[in-house]
């Protein structure tokens, strides 16, 4: 037994075993070669997953003599000699790096961060650092000078700037470095780089970063850990991982293949009611054995019948008690859904003066709202990001102390999760008032539903008692169900959490179901217990009822990946799949059909219009999709959405092809006859081949200037001046060359020598090589424009924002592609420029607001 614990703290806390999780020689990706200097979003890395790189010092605009010695830059470089021929060497052989200038003044600052998630929590991780002394050993007033810079991993909230010191160097220089250090407890890593000295003689270039670890592949199924028998899953990964996959299912008999699991996603149909455990097991692509994932296990059981026939189930109440908007670092916002009308359910934002935590009405049992610290006997908070004593990731979080201890660690952790596994989901933490026993603590009735259903209710408890000083009190908890039609039908089911020897506890299920006589249920969680000290703790969260109905449906934009999201541009076509169940068939008569719809309002239920008529094919396509009109006259940036609807062809016969009053589909329908997918979205977004950081004009006299500048071209051939007296009807005025392509910043310049009357409208024509062509934003010399830049862009998630139109004040927003804001700013002065950092892969949306007018560019991360 020694012997194994001793081999199992060798794997767990040494770097034994450990596998290149993520690295970067620097190299250019393709199309970068040759370039004098690249930028992060230029590069490529290896290993078995994708880190994520920022800088603190911004790309360089140019290389004119002696800019790597006047301000705070970096550059990638095969040579750093190519940055400042006087001061810096010649890479021989030729070796490409991450150069950054010397910093400026001040304490100790950080150049570069290297962030890697999906470790083993906890677990030992190493990063390795090769770097140089990038100013040459011949250049005379740099001669006695030494060269060096602080790193580590994970480094304390409080003093991100500390971290040990690498080996100093003699300029011209090279050596290497490893750091050591722990994975959070949520299995992420933070590499930070930080500059320790000041002079025109410390520039510094890091030719390699490799990360070294035990990852921990996880996966979910989307649908949970149980469906009804009959069903699919999707199953993913919460990380992309550079691997060969390979899915496995165990269903009573051993662990056998998937049949075509292969892909990164998979499908797959629980046929029988029984327990299913899945897996996957990745091969790295750069070699290595085999890594297997968590298993996750999914119940797939008899759900319902409708008309004796095999269904289905769908939520028709949902509280999750919240969650955080991590957009808002603060804590202050936080979104909640609303089931006021049950066929329209609604998320929405609401702002708490308690960061991270905010009250409900009624109160529950009567308890005090605590807006900080843990709950004590008669309190209770509702709060999202549960961290304990600590901050976690730049967020402060809930801070409940020790009763953030859900799932009871032996030690005190900095984040526990809500019942959902997220960080930003919400939970409600109540101390039971004393002498409360029997009385409601939650409380709703539910109306519009249908007649005669049969529902099916759950809701999670928990504890979060640290200790206790005596007899401990469990949770006692009872649910009780009656029937908005027949009082005297009523179902009541009662469930019990205990504490953990450690403190804190699981999660414990509490299941019921019931079958109604009218169209409403009321619905009560009731307290057992009449005690409150030493126990009686009670953590409540993911409150819901599902009602039977026809079977669930999806649609995505390619199966190998079940993707449902997709961008459009040029002449791309759009392909449409689904995939149905033996269960689905069955309920439709073994013949279902499908109608395939589209809108760009998905919560109006009347704006969805039909892609033709019903059949029996289970895939759509859509060749040219920005002929369609589901693509006509979309700004660039916004969405389309798609669903499929299956049913019989009595039933869409029956709802008219579900158009026109009274037969439009519903997904939220509680009493529908046919099944809807949830929507999917794609939009037009066209990467440019420029990107141009602002477009101007201004008067010169009897004459107009336009005035605009790129970051970066590619092809670019020129570009054509148009003005408009409308700002609709536009004909050509001028033309200017382009540079082909280019990484450095360029100003162009045009003047229109005879102005119209009026107001003058004017907007850019650029066109490639190749004919394409693309449009700016339309400018006039009489109306507030609002003009920012927005580089490095396309980027590998950290770019700069500046807003360059002076304005009293300013709101700035990302969103990524689902709506979801990720960033947000606001304020009475323009600060000189906004850093965003951390964007994971996707595509979003960045609007400013500056006095009232608004302008939105588009932002891809690779």
């Amino acid at each position: 037994m020694f012997l194994i614990l001793l081999l199992l703290s060798i794997y767990t806390n040494n770097t034994y075993g450990q596998i290149v999780v993520a690295g970067t020689d620097f190299n250019p990706s393709s199309g970068n070669a040759g370039r004098t200097y690249i930028g992060l979003d230029d590069i490529v890395q290896y290993g078995i997953q994708t880190g994520s790189l920022t800088s603190t010092p911004p790309l360089a605009p140019n290389v004119n003599t002696n800019i790597f010695n006047a301000t705070y830059y970096y550059a990638i470089t095969d040579s750093p000699f190519k940055l400042d021929t006087i001061r810096y060497k010649k890479n021989t052989p030729a070796d490409y790096m991450f150069v950054y200038s010397p910093k400026p003044a001040g304490g100790n600052v950080n150049v570069l961060e290297y962030s890697v998630k999906g470790l083993v929590p906890s677990s030992a991780v190493s990063v390795t650092v090769n770097y140089c002394s990038v100013t040459s050993s011949t250049y005379a007033p740099c001669a006695s000078d030494r060269d060096e810079f602080k790193g580590g991993i994970n480094l304390d909230q409080n003093n991100q700037l500390n971290g040990t010191d690498s080996p100093q160097l003699m300029m011209g220089a090279c050596s290497s470095v490893t750091y050591t250090g722990t994975a959070t407890n949520s299995g992420d890593m933070i590499f930070r780089l930080n500059a320790t000295r000041n002079g025109s003689c410390q520039a510094t270039g890091i030719s390699k970063i490799e990360v070294k670890g035990f990852i921990q592949p996880t996966i979910i199924s989307s649908q949970g850990n149980e469906v009804c028998a009959g069903e699919q899953i999707s199953l993913q990964a919460k990380t992309d991982y550079n691997a060969s996959y390979k899915w496995q299912v165990n269903s009573g008999s051993g662990w056998t293949d998937i049949p075509g699991g292969t892909n990164k996603s998979q499908l797959y149909e629980v046929t029988n009611v029984k327990e299913y455990k899945f897996r996957l097991i990745l091969t790295p692509s750069g070699g290595g054995p085999p890594i297997t994932s968590n298993e996750i296990t999914v119940n797939a059981i008899t759900c319902c019948q409708e008309n004796g026939v095999a269904a289905s189930r769908q939520t028709i109440y949902y509280d999750d008690f919240g969650r955080i908007d991590l957009s808002d670092k603060t804590g202050k916002t936080y979104k909640v859904w609303d089931y006021t009308d049950p066929l329209n359910p609604v998320e929405v934002t609401k702002t708490t003066t308690t960061p991270f935590r905010w009250p409900i009405a009624p109160a529950p049992l009567n308890a005090t709202f605590k807006g900080t610290g843990t709950p004590l006997d008669g309190e209770y908070a509702v709060a999202g990001y549960l961290t304990g004593y600590n901050a976690h990731n730049g967020y402060d979080g809930a801070k409940l102390e020790w009763a953030n201890r859900v799932t009871g660690p032996t030690t005190p952790p900095d984040l526990s999760y809500d019942h959902s596994g997220t960080v930003e989901g919400a939970a409600l933490f109540l101390n039971c008032p004393i002498n409360t026993g029997g009385k409601t603590l939650y409380e709703r009735t539910i109306s519009n539903l249908c007649f005669g259903k049969q529902l099916f209710f759950e809701c999670w408890i928990a504890v979060f008692t640290n200790s206790a000083a005596g007899a401990y009190n469990p949770v006692d908890v009872k649910v009780r169900l009656t029937d908005g039609g027949n009082a005297a039908n009523v179902v009541e089911t009662s469930a019990t959490a205990t504490r953990q020897a450690d403190g804190g506890g699981v999660w414990v299920r509490i299941g019921a179901q019931i079958n109604l006589s009218g169209n409403s249920l009321k619905m009560e969680i009731i307290n057992n217990q009449n005690v409150s000290e030493n126990g009686n703790d009670l953590v409540l969260d993911d409150i819901k009822i599902m009602a039977c109905a026809p079977p669930a449906i999806d649609l995505f934009f390619d199966l190998a990946t079940l993707s449902k999201s997709k961008t459009i541009c040029g002449t791309d076509k759009l392909d449409l799949f689904t995939k149905t169940t033996a269960l689905l068939k069955a309920y439709y008569n073994n013949n279902p059909y499908f109608l395939y719809q589209w809108t760009r309002t998905p919560n109006d239920v009347t704006s969805w219009k039909n892609l033709g008529a019903p059949g029996t094919p289970e895939s759509h396509t859509i060749a040219n999709a920005l002929a369609h009109a589901a693509f006509t006259g979309l700004p660039d940036g916004d969405k389309v959405y798609f669903r499929v609807i299956a049913a019989t062809q009595l039933i869409f016969n029956d709802k008219n092809n579900f158009q026109g009053v009274g037969n439009y589909a519903n997904i939220n329908d509680p009493c529908k006859n046919y099944s809807v997918s949830p929507a999917i979205e794609a939009y037009e977004l066209c990467p440019l081949p420029i990107e141009l950081l602002s477009f101007a004009a201004a008067s010169d006299g009897d004459r107009n200037k336009l005035m605009w500048t790129t970051s970066w071209e590619k092809n670019n051939a020129y570009f054509i001046i148009e003005r408009s007296d409308d700002g609709k009807t536009f004909s050509q005025i001028g033309r200017v060359e382009g540079n082909g392509t280019i990484n450095n910043v360029v100003s162009y310049s045009f003047f229109d020598q005879a102005p119209l009357s009026g107001t003058n409208y004017y907007r850019l024509k650029q066109v490639d090589y190749n004919g394409a062509y693309s449009f700016s934003k339309v400018v006039s010399l009489n109306h507030f424009t609002p003009e920012v830049a927005v580089y490095p862009n396309p980027n590998n998630g950290a770019c700069t924002i500046k807003i360059l139109t002076p304005a009293e004040e300013y709101n700035l927003e990302i969103t990524d592609i689902q709506g979801k804001s990720v960033y947000n700013a606001a304020g009475n002065e323009i600060p000189e420029r906004i850093e965003i950092s951390n964007l994971t892969p996707g595509f979003y949306l960045v609007r400013i607001n500056l006095d009232g007018q608004t302008v939105t560019k588009k932002l891809i991360v690779y």
